[in-house]
């Protein structure tokens, strides 16, 4: 199974555990019509990321605790482009993936409307993280 593959299940997943009634969100790309015909179950997607990420994987992402939440998984290797950008009034205030990868990669992304690519958003997180190992900033 590809990463990517594995990225739509769990939006999937992490879009069932709040949006039960099947109306389009705007934020995961998710639609009714995807979810049409799905039989694969939380315990399924578990075991396939169980069976893909191993107690020393790093897992690379943003916000990543909605996603391990959903998946009702935890993990201790983890680089959250969201923790390491602290946002500018502090606190638990996040900043959107978006916002970092305009401000620090000089790019725009989630553009299209029709809710996040998983692949765009697992690149601008990937180049955020190694920018800020890299350089610190």
């Amino acid at each position: 199974m590809f990463v990517h593959e594995l990225v739509v299940r769990v939006k999937f997943l992490a879009y069932l555990s709040v949006n039960a009634s099947c109306p389009v969100c705007q934020y995961s790309g998710i639609t009714c019509e995807m979810l049409s015909g799905v039989t694969t179950s939380l315990e399924d997607v578990q075991r396939i990321f169980l069976n893909l990420v191993h107690k020393e994987t790093v897992l690379v992402g943003h916000s990543l605790e909605n996603d391990l939440m959903a998946l009702r998984i935890s993990h201790d290797l983890v680089v959250d482009t969201a923790v390491l950008y602290k946002h500018p009034r502090g606190g638990s205030h996040k900043s959107a993936l978006r916002i970092l990868a305009k401000r620090f990669l000089s790019r725009e992304i989630q553009q299209s409307g029709n809710g996040h690519d998983s692949i765009e958003d697992a690149r601008a997180t990937m180049e955020l993280a190694l920018l800020k190992i890299k350089h610190g900033k």
